[in-house]
């Protein structure tokens, strides 16, 4: 049966609505109408500070690796500080000595001849002087079968390099850059440095050094079966 219209108190004719059925969004309200709200829309500053937020974040994910490498090298280091501080036999100054003096002159040698790759000879005497240091640390250390592993792996590796700049003493030819030609190809640059006989002398040194690893091996070696 359908609804009729009743009059209000100003005589205007108001219409009831059966709102039972419909949606609760389409339902009549007072007020004013819903309105959706609007997304946040960042300024510049605000994507300023999270375009600096994202590249901090980033700086410190690739500066970890380095931070971790470097501790561990400073670890090393202060490792091999101990140990260099723990030499007190002439012997083993001696031993050393051998090192330091074949690392000195080759070094010298080859800066002053002008050989290329002057950083390889640094970083290959760093490295013999790394291993005669970790070869007495296991001698401190009372490791039988690692200090016989490093007498053996220092020594060879001071008799190889010994022959490497004994092959290195005459003049030759080396490539000192790379020159592009006029119809786009490339033409190494090359120059003939001269004789590094003072090469001999560091390897001399080193032939010593890789002498005096065996004999210190071998002399407490058998002073450990004697006692």
């Amino acid at each position: 049966m359908a609804r009729r219209a009743t009059l209000g108190c100003l005589g205007a004719p108001r219409v009831l609505v059966d709102t039972a059925g419909l949606p609760r969004d389409s339902a009549p309200h007072d007020g004013a109408p819903r309105m959706k709200p609007a997304d946040h829309i960042p300024d510049d500053g605000e994507e300023k500070q999270a375009d600096a937020l994202e590249v901090g974040e980033g700086a410190r994910h690739d500066v970890a690796p380095i931070e971790k490498l470097s501790r561990a090298v400073r670890a090393d280091v202060s490792r091999l500080r101990q140990v260099w501080h723990t030499v007190r036999t002439p012997f083993e100054m001696v031993g050393l000595g051998f090192v330091t003096i074949a690392g000195a002159i080759g070094v010298s040698t080859v800066v002053v001849v002008g050989f290329h790759d002057w950083y390889m000879h640094l970083g290959m005497h760093l490295v013999m002087l790394a291993l005669a240091l970790l070869y007495l640390r296991a001698h401190v250390r009372g490791r039988k079968y690692r200090r016989a592993g490093y007498a053996a792996v220092t020594a060879a590796l001071f008799l190889f390099f010994a022959w490497a700049l004994v092959d290195l003493v005459p003049p030759r030819l080396e490539i000192v850059g790379d020159t592009v030609s006029a119809d786009g190809g490339v033409v190494p640059n090359v120059m003939l440095r001269g004789a590094a006989d003072a090469l001999k002398v560091a390897a001399g040194f080193l032939v010593a050094g890789a002498a005096w690893v065996v004999l210190h091996w071998a002399i407490l070696s058998r002073r450990v079966v004697a006692s």
